[in-house]
């Protein structure tokens, strides 16, 4: 696995566990007032670099960052991350042993210099952390820029021409205007929408790319990833299956199902046969390491399985 998703699940653990010191419905004194404003920074900040860290490891795979960059920028927000939850830690025990000097001078009622702070909703991160690489595409552009152009029915490239995110709209846009039902062109802007993380864009272009052409592959893998986004897996497999039945060298599709077979079903032989013919496909750059990383974990997720006589599932 690579070792920035370890950095983000530890600093998510952190933040996960740490948390509850900031959710007591404790009793602080107005000249705490300092302290907790500083709290609410840090807390802010800590959120920063964790997504910040994840980004990372989408910007290494895409091909925006090289593996010198990335390991560069990683150290840089690693080194801040710790210096963060060192100031974080020191400011909640400064602000413990307060209400313990509170609580110990009145007991029995709270002093009326106190103010009473109401309970904070503990963040999921272990959720968000579980399900973050099935949805890698959606936010980051993970992969989307390489792994959804088929050769075949619903190919994206324009021309034989590379364009990027946003700079592909109004070329598409243009396309749309002369011909409304340009499927390469719909499933073109798909792709920037979910790049870009407008969800709602991109259901509405694969739907119409979808009724102009039910077997598109692109369409059906695209929407399949908004799917499995909004916790719809079933859904998800589903339109994965019949994209990878028309054709099964779609490498975002035996990426992503791999993703869901792993994470949802644990199907850890399912997902490995899916990731090692992604590997068939694109065997070099920063998508193989990544995808490398994923069959070794799975490789071990199902170990213990094996030995208990229970062998992982058949895709």
């Amino acid at each position: 696995m690579v070792v920035v998703a370890a950095v983000v699940i530890a600093l998510g653990t952190l933040a996960y566990l740490g948390y509850p010191l900031l959710r007591r419905d404790g009793s602080y004194a107005p000249d705490q007032a300092d302290t907790l404003g500083l709290v609410q920074e840090l807390r802010a900040e800590k959120e920063t670099l964790i997504r910040a860290i994840k980004d990372l490891e989408f910007d290494l795979a895409s091909g925006k960052l090289s593996p010198e960059d990335y390991a560069a920028l990683r150290g840089k927000y690693e080194v801040r991350a710790m210096a963060v939850f060192q100031q974080l830690d020191a400011q909640e025990a400064a602000l413990r042993g307060r209400e313990q000097t509170v609580a110990a001078r009145a007991p029995s009622s709270p002093s009326p210099l106190v103010v009473r702070r109401g309970v904070v909703g503990r963040p999921v991160f272990a959720a968000s952390v579980i399900g973050m690489l099935v949805l890698i595409a959606v936010g980051g552009g993970f992969l989307l820029g390489r792994v959804t152009r088929d050769d075949g029915a619903g190919g994206m490239t324009l021309g034989g021409a590379e364009q990027r995110g946003d700079d592909m709209v109004p070329t598409l846009e243009a396309r749309l205007r002369e011909n409304p039902g340009d499927v390469d062109a719909l499933v073109g802007l798909g792709r920037v929408y979910l790049q870009t993380g407008q969800m709602s864009k991109a259901i509405d272009v694969y739907k119409r790319a979808l009724e102009v052409d039910g077997s598109n592959v692109s369409a059906l893998s695209g929407m399949a990833m908004i799917l499995a986004q909004a916790g719809h897996s079933e859904q998800a497999l589903t339109l994965f299956d019949k994209a990878l039945g028309i054709n099964p060298h779609i490498p975002m599709a035996l990426l992503f199902k791999g993703r869901i077979l792993y994470e949802e079903k644990k199907d850890y032989a399912g997902a490995i046969a899916h990731w090692e013919q992604f590997l068939v496909l694109m065997p070099q750059g920063g998508p193989a390491e990544v995808v490398r990383g994923w069959i070794e974990e799975a490789r071990r997720e199902a170990r213990p399985s094996v030995g208990d006589g229970e062998p992982g599932k058949t895709p």
